[in-house]
């Protein structure tokens, strides 16, 4: 989809919240819980050689986003600054195909 990228799972992420304080956070904790889980596993006596790696890759991805989220501006807002103009085109974008007759029926079928 135009202007989605696609997290560290997989899934389509906004660039938006990609960059936004919010979402590293919400990484940040995702990534303590993997570590926690990890730790919890190794107390249980079930300790595999990839659990170290994967350790590694968690606490190098947990210093980045900390150091991030240190040089960000405090008052940094959530979205974009400019999203919206960016949401304004695209509701007049949509008035405009809902006026076309040949598009009509389709675009009312998307709303």
């Amino acid at each position: 989809m135009p202007g989605l990228s696609e997290d560290s799972g997989g899934r389509a992420a906004c660039p938006i919240l990609l960059e936004s304080g919010i979402r590293k956070r919400d990484l940040a904790e995702k990534i303590e819980r993997g570590i926690k889980g990890i730790l919890d596993a190794i107390k249980d006596g079930l300790y595999q050689p990839a659990m170290k790696a994967r350790m590694s890759e968690l606490e190098q991805q947990k210093a980045e986003i900390e150091k991030r989220l240190a040089e960000a501006p405090a008052d940094m807002p959530d979205v974009h600054p400019n999203i919206a103009e960016h949401y304004r085109a695209k509701v007049i974008r949509l008035a405009e195909t809902l006026a076309e007759p040949e598009s009509n029926g389709e675009a009312r079928e998307d709303i």
